[in-house]
């Protein structure tokens, strides 16, 4: 293939990448929001993040541009309750919110609620090949952060320093200790996946 037209496919194949993740940045997925069904799901969520950003529920409502259930090969598979999918009218606020879940425990009716970012499916496929490292960084508790098209920045030793081919990777990972046998297991990659049904 003409290499003029490789060049052309990679840039058309970033620029949808960044336009998914501009998209994504304005949402945030709940697990083990117990369900009702006769819920007023955008009013339950409203007073779930009022309560995180201690303000009162008629005025963070305002804050949730769309606010929908979707069913997880996850969710299923633990017989938890549909995800709850949230689009925020500002990304401030969503930011905020997802900080703030980093450090507190949320919960609803007595259930812990998980919170995690929308991952679109196409990053989700280039980042598949670096989970084996990263998730043993999250066990090391060694800071990182993905890269949005290919691979992470880790900080070591007071170094940061740039990951991109999954021979640096690997040798990263051998440097830093990781076993030979080390692997993602199915619950932690089906936890950060999107894997997603229609809306109901």
């Amino acid at each position: 293939m003409d290499q003029k037209i490789i060049d052309k496919n990679k840039e058309t194949e970033e620029a949808l990448t960044h336009l998914e993740m501009d998209r994504a940045s304005y949402y945030l997925r709940f697990q083990n929001v117990e369900e009702d069904k006769e819920e007023n799901l955008a009013l339950v969520m409203a007073e779930i993040v009022a309560e995180l950003l201690q303000r009162e529920k008629n005025e963070t409502i305002n804050e949730l541009d769309d606010v929908y259930r979707v069913f997880t090969s996850y969710a299923r598979r633990h017989r938890l309750p549909r995800e709850v999918h949230i689009r925020f009218a500002r990304r401030q606020v969503k930011d905020i919110i997802y900080k703030i879940s980093r450090d507190e425990v949320i919960k609803y009716k007595g259930r812990e609620i998980i919170m995690l970012k929308q991952v679109p499916r196409r990053v989700r496929e280039q980042q598949k090949d670096y989970r084996f490292l990263t998730n043993y960084l999250n066990k090391k508790n060694i800071s990182f952060r993905w890269i949005t098209l290919v691979g992470i920045w880790v900080t070591w030793k007071e170094k940061r320093m740039k990951i991109d081919t999954l021979s640096e990777a690997q040798h990263f990972y051998e440097q830093i200790g990781g076993p030979e046998d080390e692997s993602s297991s199915r619950d932690e990659l089906e936890t950060s996946s999107q894997e997603e049904s229609p809306k109901n």
